[in-house]
């Protein structure tokens, strides 16, 4: 009888991440990412993780997150110079 090869089963349980919502950097310049996870909805359920925890969801998920911040930095930076541009005109009409 021929033995039938086991599938290695991995150690612990394999969450995926769904997508990162902030990231902090620690006074030792330590980046962590808080991940919300698939399938866990409630804010209560995201968690603070370290890059190295997140090797396997790979560079592009975490370029995304960057990518999200700069667009929104863009958007507030132009906000607030049209805000700027429209206090100058309101004073100038003011005077």
């Amino acid at each position: 009888m021929a033995k039938q090869k086991r599938k290695a089963k991995p150690k612990g349980d394999i969450f995926i991440v769904d997508s990162i919502q902030r990231h902090v950097v620690d006074r030792n310049g330590n980046t962590k990412f808080l991940v919300k996870w698939r399938g866990y909805e409630d804010v209560k359920d995201w968690t603070w993780e370290p890059i190295e925890n997140l090797r396997l969801c790979g560079e592009e998920m975490i370029r995304d997150y960057f990518d999200r911040l700069d667009e929104r930095s863009s958007a507030a930076s132009l906000l607030r110079a049209v805000r700027g541009i429209v206090m100058m005109k309101k004073t100038q009409h003011d005077t």
